[in-house]
């Protein structure tokens, strides 16, 4: 989970600078691609960002149902044992 945060951060440092990291350290390289290559690269990491984002939306669901379930495993799993007990 903490790792989508990180890509999230990343993915939106590069968008607030224009331009990724490793344009930063390789100036060069990226100032030699046309300007409609990186009006691309800025598309894919808007749809990747928003891909993202629903992605942890989703496990963000996934683990709240996983909660749920567990909670209700336990409350079954203390009925039984009392139910156990009280047979012996």
């Amino acid at each position: 989970m903490e790792s989508i945060g990180i890509v999230l951060n990343t993915i939106a440092a590069t968008m607030a600078h224009g331009r990724p990291a490793c344009a930063i350290a390789a100036p060069d390289r990226r100032a030699a691609k046309p300007a409609g290559g990186i009006e691309k690269d800025n598309d894919r990491l808007e749809q990747q960002a928003t891909s993202l984002q629903k992605s942890e939306e989703l496990l963000k669901n996934q683990q709240e149902e996983l909660r749920k379930t567990n909670e209700e495993l336990e409350e079954k799993a203390l009925l039984l044992s009392s139910q156990k007990k009280q047979v012996k």
